[in-house]
Parts: structure tokens; sequence; C-alpha cells
């Protein structure tokens, strides 16, 4: 492979990679053709200037992470995804007339889609930019580093196992994954097709026994019984009562006269039935009481609703110059004073935790992450936003920043400086207000203001 310095460029439209061939160049003219016309989708599109005999390609740099900044654990379907990727520009190269010998192998300009996990590469049609099959077969292998299998780790071990062996050829990689994927996606048929033989058990109704339906599919009554279905009609539930079976055994006791009586007294005092009614905890017990928390219930519509009783830490200050900071005093977390899309915010103090961190100074929404620790055990972390996906970052916002990428930024621990490198973000990264270049890794300083994403941005303070 030919030793290239790739340049990159950043430009209002987005960011560039310029590639200056060296003179003489030998272009392959049918690549370039065939590129610009009809670009496949795992190779990035470039376009050439020649000033002086001099030869530049310039790349477009999507919104991607490259692969040298991508890692961490990966679900079986979503490592076959990314690895089928990773071959698909040497099985399918001859159909667009190319040469995957001239494909760029370095993992800093091969960017794999957040989306997809599908790799896109640079395309070099130079004759002096050739890879080496040795090259090609090393570079295959050191993908296998970057990724760890969370649910079948031993088929990772099979593809080392098949490296180790000596004898590599691309088409039997590409065959192993192919067949991974039909087993999986057959597995995956047979426990959905087992789902559906499973019998549902039909739920059994009901049975009322006070419904006039439910009685007359039972069998036909005898003795007393029958008598006291003929004499007495069947009805409801809510009309049927214990007296109703005494006056069919016993007869229906006769009539009392019914005195009339006071309006007053009537008024007043409640008659026997609506004691019956209460049964035994009427009234007399609890009936007061039910009533009144029945009357509490109940609202009067201009009441004006008692509001919930907020954490102190979301008080809203009672003097806010008291919360203005210098340069040189350890700032702390803003928070917003009213609603979250207000543009006035509000530091509260929270002590340091480590002698290296990131410590916030502003945010325009609540529950951002107050000291993000530098003190990390490997050699980087992540940060980004909480989301569903297999691969979470690290550090991890709350899921209504969505101003955050799911994996917005990387921080890299280099001997004792630290790095951040913006992964692809939607939203950008920005140092001291300098925008950054996705996947260039950018030197954090003493006292640099790190703003995660330059709309309503959550900006840090670094302390190291």
């Amino acid at each position: 492979m030919g030793d290239y310095e790739f340049q990159m460029q950043s430009a209002l439209d987005g960011n560039y990679i310029n590639l200056v061939l060296r003179v003489p160049c030998k272009q392959d003219k049918i690549a370039v053709r065939v590129i610009k016309e009809n670009c496949p989708k795992f190779l990035l599109p470039f376009g050439i200037t020649e000033i002086n005999d001099e030869v530049t390609l310039k790349y477009k740099v999507p919104n991607a992470v490259s692969l040298k900044y991508m890692g961490g654990s990966f679900t079986k379907q979503m490592f076959l995804d990314f690895y089928e990727g990773i071959l698909e520009p040497f099985m399918r190269g001859y159909d667009w007339f190319l040469d995957y010998h001239y494909i760029c192998l370095v993992p800093d300009y091969i960017y794999v889609d957040k989306q997809t996990i599908r790799s896109s590469f640079l395309y070099i049609p130079e004759q002096s930019y050739r890879n080496t099959d040795e090259e090609i077969i090393n570079f295959l292998k050191n993908a296998l580093n970057k990724v760890m299998v969370t649910d079948d780790n031993a088929f990772l071990v099979q593809l080392y196992q098949y490296f180790n062996s000596g004898t590599v050829v691309i088409s039997d990689l590409d065959h192993m994954i192919k067949a991974e994927k039909n087993k999986a996606a057959l597995q995956l048929e047979a426990q959905s097709a087992a789902v559906k033989e499973v019998p549902r058990q039909t739920p059994q109704p009901a049975v009322n026994m006070d419904s006039r339906s439910a009685i007359q599919t039972q069998e036909p009554p005898s003795g007393a019984a029958a008598d006291l279905q003929k004499s007495t009609p069947q009805s409801k539930a809510s009309e049927s009562s214990d007296n109703d079976m005494m006056n069919a055994l016993f007869g229906t006791p006769p009539k009392k006269k019914e005195k009339p009586q006071k309006e007053k007294k009537q008024h007043n005092k409640p008659n026997k039935q609506d004691k019956t009614d209460k049964g035994l905890f009427g009234g007399s017990l609890f009936g007061k009481k039910k009533a009144k928390s029945a009357v509490e219930a109940v609202q009067p519509m201009n009441q004006t609703p008692r509001q919930a009783v907020l954490p102190i830490s979301q008080m809203q200050p009672a003097n806010t110059d008291a919360f203005h900071t210098s340069a040189s005093s350890p700032v702390a977390p803003v928070f917003p004073l009213q609603a979250e899309e207000s543009s006035i915010t509000m530091i509260s103090s929270v002590p340091y935790q480590t002698e290296k961190h990131l410590d916030l100074i502003e945010s325009q929404k609540a529950g951002a992450i107050a000291q993000i620790s530098l003190d990390f055990p490997n050699d980087f972390i992540t940060i980004g936003r909480e989301s569903t996906d297999a691969i979470q970052p690290d550090i991890r916002f709350d899921k209504s920043f969505m101003q955050i990428s799911r994996m917005h930024l990387r921080i890299e621990r280099r001997g004792d400086c630290y790095y951040a490198i913006d992964l692809g973000s939607g939203n950008h990264t920005l140092i001291d207000g300098q925008m950054m270049v996705p996947n260039t890794p950018y030197q954090l300083n003493a006292g640099a203001v790190l703003s995660i994403a330059a709309n309503m941005p959550v900006k840090y303070r670094v302390n190291i």
C-alpha cells in the first residue's frame, strides 16, 4: 500500500477528505468513470481536481463514526450485519469493474453508519496505491477486535480459529457469515411458528346465577324449590332478595296499616327501609365518615388545585444575583428557572468528586449530568443519549436530551493528556466555540469549555 497523506477539510456544506496523488500518477480511468456515474453504496463518492499536474481526490465525509473509534458490545445479529458490510466491497467490487486491492484500509477513513451498521470505504484509483493480499487478510482479522458479541461469543472464537488456520479465503468468510445469518433467521422463524402452534385457552364466560339465561340452562328444580320458582317471578340480580324467598315459602305477611306521619318527623327520621339498605355498617358506624369523604372528593370548579411540593434542588432562588460566578471561581450545574426552553439559567454548587472531571456550567434543560469524571478505568469513555439500542454509551443523558446523539462523543486518555472526538454526531460538538471535525481528536486543556451539541448546548468546564 502506498504511503499517502490524508487531509481533513471543514466547509460550510460538510467535511471532506483530501488526498493528493503522487506525480506522475496512473489513474484507473474505468474506475473513475464508474464511481462518478454509478457509485456503489459501500464506497464514498469523490471529485477530482487537477492543478499543475497535481491530482487531488476529494471525498465527502458522511455523518458516521469511523472504524477506528467504533467499538463495544454487539448482539450477534448486529455483528453479522457489521462484518457482512466489511466484506461487501471485497465480494462485490467486480460487479462495478473495481479491484478490491485499491480499497483504503486505514480505519480512520472507514465510516460505519450508526443505523445500519454498514461500512463505507474510500476507493483510490491509482496504481501505486495497491494493497497486498496479506494486508487485506490482516485488516479483516483486526476488524474482529472492534467488537465483542454478547449473546454468542463462540462464533467470534470460530472466526479467530479460521484466521489462525493459515489459509483464508474471502469468499469462505462471506459464506460463513451468510450461513450464520440464515441459521439465525431459521431459528427465529421456528420460534415464531412454535408460538403460533400453542393452543390458546378460550376463556370461560363467568356464569351469572342471578340472570334469567343462566337459570334457564340449569336442571329443572323440584320440591319446594319448584314451588318457589313458580310463585316467584325471575328478575335481575339487583331486584332479587331474601325477602322474596321467605314470602314464597311461608306466605306473604299481611300488610300493616300505614299510619300517617307528620312531614317534619318524616323528614328528620330515616324509615326502616333506609336502615335495611344500610345493613350492618350503615349510618350508625361508618355512614357519617363515608358521607364526609364523598363531600370532600367534590371540589368547586373555581378552586385552584394544590401544587405538588418540589425538591429543594428544583426550587427557584429568591435572589438570582447570588448564582452568578466568575471565570476563576468553581462553577456547577445549570438548570432553568421556569420553562425548559427558557434561556435563563441558574447555577447551584456541587462539590467536586474527582480531581480530573468535566463540570457542568450551562444547560437550558433540567436533568443534565452535573459532573463527568475523567478518572475512567479504560483508555476512553463514550458520551451520548440513552436509547433502546444494544450498544449504550458509558455516560448517558436522559432520553429527553434529543439534541445529543445516542453515541455523541468520545474522550480518550493518552498518557497525561485527554482528547475529545466527535463521533459523527448530528448536532456537532464544540471546544471553546470552535466546531469539531468528526472523528478527529482535539486535545482538552484546563479551563476549556466543551459544548455537547451546537443547538441547546450542554456546556462543561474542563478541570484537569
